[in-house]
């Protein structure tokens, strides 16, 4: 669903408050820094929640989440369709995808995919991921889907001591090498 439109005296209140506080000196990242990725717009279902950094969110305050910047962090966002530009501060973390636990990787199709449907009985989703190397093509078979990292690590524990597998966290909003199955 598409975001309401702000309306126009909003929109000019916002542009002009970014709630910079001035006694921290958090400035604008000048120099350098550049990283490329998607962003999405979040309003009416968080609005007047708490951020990760104790404020409340205001959906019509020039704000954004990042996983690893600093809270105060001033950047610029360009949208690359159309050019526009703004500048908002880093008030809260996110975006959040969700992680899986890798359990292993085969050579063989056939028992990535036997392992994967006794997996998916007992800890749904389970996928393979084909991934071709360049010494041979390997089968990932990985569990579950879980939100928030120390979840997934968490899960990735009781999957090592349970089932004896030998496990890595992977983050699933990372573009897959080789595409998912």
């Amino acid at each position: 669903m598409a975001p309401a439109a702000t309306p126009p005296a909003t929109a000019e209140r916002a542009k002009r408050s970014t709630n910079m506080d001035t006694r921290t000196g958090d400035q604008p990242v000048t120099g350098g820094y550049i990283e490329e990725g998607n962003a999405s717009w979040y309003g009416a279902p968080f609005h007047g929640r708490r951020a990760s950094n104790g404020e409340t969110y205001d959906m019509n305050k020039m704000t954004a989440a990042h996983r690893t910047m600093a809270f105060g962090t001033i950047v610029k966002v360009k949208n690359l369709t159309n050019g526009k530009t703004a500048v908002v501060r880093i008030t809260d973390r996110g975006p959040f995808g969700f992680f899986t636990v890798q359990v292993g990787a085969f050579k063989e199709k056939g028992n990535a995919e036997r392992l994967r449907a006794r997996l998916d009985e007992l800890y749904p989703p389970s996928t393979i991921q084909q991934v071709a190397l360049e010494e041979a093509t390997f089968y990932r078979v990985r569990a579950g889907k879980v939100s928030g990292e120390q979840a997934a690590q968490k899960f990735a524990d009781e999957l090592k001591a349970k089932e004896g597998f030998h496990t890595m966290v992977i983050r699933l909003d990372e573009a897959p090498a080789g595409g998912d199955q």
